[in-house]
Parts: C-alpha cells; sequence; structure tokens
C-alpha cells in the first residue's frame, strides 16, 4: 500500500518538473499539455489523501477490534481457570469420600445402631433399591429414608 504511495509521490515529482520546464515559451498545444498534467497531479494528490484517510480509519477499526478480541479472550480465560478451580475442587472432594471409604454405599451392612423397620430400609439402601421403591414398599416417608441415609453415612464414616 505504501509503495502505491511512493509511486504517486514519484509521478507528482516528474509531473512538477515537467510543468514548471513547460511553463517557460510554451504553446498552445503544450498549454493544454501542462494544464492536463496539473488536472492529473490534483486528483493524484486528493486520492493520495483520500487513501491516507482509508489507511487510518482501517488501522482505527482493527486496533477496535484487536482491543475486542483480547477482551474476549481473558474472559475466556478466566471462565477456563474458574472451570480449572472447580474441577480441582471436585478431585479433591472424591478423593477425599473415596479416602473415607465412598461415603454409605460402601457400606457393607447396617450399622447395629439401626433396629427394626430402619434397619431393613437400611439393608435395602445397601442392596442397591431406589428410596422411591423402598417408600413404596414399606409405606414409610421420605424423612425416614433421609434420616436412614444420614444414619449410614455417619456410620461408614465412624467405622
Amino acid at each position: 500500500m505504501y509503495v502505491g504511495l511512493l509511486i504517486g509521490a514519484g509521478v507528482l515529482f516528474i509531473a512538477y518538473s515537467f510543468m514548471a520546464a513547460a511553463k517557460r515559451g510554451r504553446t498552445r498545444e503544450q498549454a493544454d499539455v501542462v494544464e492536463a498534467m496539473e488536472t492529473f497531479v490534483r486528483h493524484m494528490e486528493a486520492e493520495n489523501d483520500r487513501v491516507i484517510e482509508l489507511i487510518a480509519s482501517l488501522r482505527h477499526k482493527f486496533d477496535n477490534q484487536q482491543l475486542l478480541a483480547g477482551r474476549a479472550l481473558q474472559s475466556m480465560d478466566d471462565a477456563v481457570m474458574e472451570l480449572a478451580d472447580r474441577v480441582t475442587r471436585l478431585e479433591t472432594a472424591s478423593a477425599s469420600s473415596s479416602a473415607r471409604g465412598g461415603g454409605w454405599k460402601s457400606a457393607t451392612r447396617a450399622p447395629e445402631i439401626l433396629s427394626g423397620k430402619y434397619r431393613e430400609v437400611a439393608v435395602r439402601l445397601l442392596d442397591g433399591q431406589e428410596p422411591d421403591q423402598i417408600m413404596r414398599d414399606m409405606d414409610i416417608g421420605q424423612g425416614e429414608i433421609e434420616l436412614v441415609t444420614r444414619v449410614l453415612e455417619n456410620g461408614s464414616a465412624l467405622s
């Protein structure tokens, strides 16, 4: 792009030199040529000005787009870092749960503290039955299932 500007400047220099030499002792035909050259030079100068303005405008747009892209990239970087932190926290929690025996689901038998229907609920939970099915089969509420689940969690953490 700048090469075109340099070529245009060279053409302008040559045209001015030619016009200066032509102004001395010229004929009507020469005067017409000089006038045409002067008109050409004015058009070239106007075109050069327009190209320079266009380059400045494009540069401004490019800078703005680069700034927006940088902000978007920073936002994505922040989101990735937040997700990585969350994954680390989840992995840490999972590892500590595994170190404690994996929670109540890793228990092999119902704790001695439970008796009667609650022991039966614990046995069924440990066998893998769904809480909803146990509630229907034994005609008990969700609160009782949650109570047994908490006892199982505490029992596995203590053992």
